[in-house]
């Protein structure tokens, strides 16, 4: 496979995160809400535990994955997303 091009990484990147903000707009359908509290599990998922089998279905299910997997930057910017906030809360760190 060919390498992916920083343009499209990112775009697909941008479009992802637009996804994924939807399980907190209050303004879309419970549905559209459900689906991506659903992906973004599974994203977390695949970032956190290095399954070979998830990542596919993960990539089948969303095409643009494969694309920000591709390329290192947008790879390393979805697990910051994913991991940042979690972590976070879930280590204690930091005095909220």
């Amino acid at each position: 496979a060919e390498p992916q091009a920083p343009e499209q990484a990112w775009q697909a990147m941008a479009e992802l995160e637009a996804q994924l903000a939807r399980a907190n707009d209050f303004a879309a359908e419970e549905p559209v809400r459900q689906a991506a509290a659903v992906l973004r599990q599974m994203l977390l998922a695949v970032v956190h535990e290095s399954n070979p089998a998830l990542m596919q279905f993960a990539q089948a299910a969303n095409p643009d994955l494969q694309r920000i997997w591709a390329f290192e930057p947008t790879r390393r910017h979805l697990i910051g997303l994913l991991g940042g906030p979690a972590t976070e809360s879930a280590s204690g760190a930091g005095g909220s």
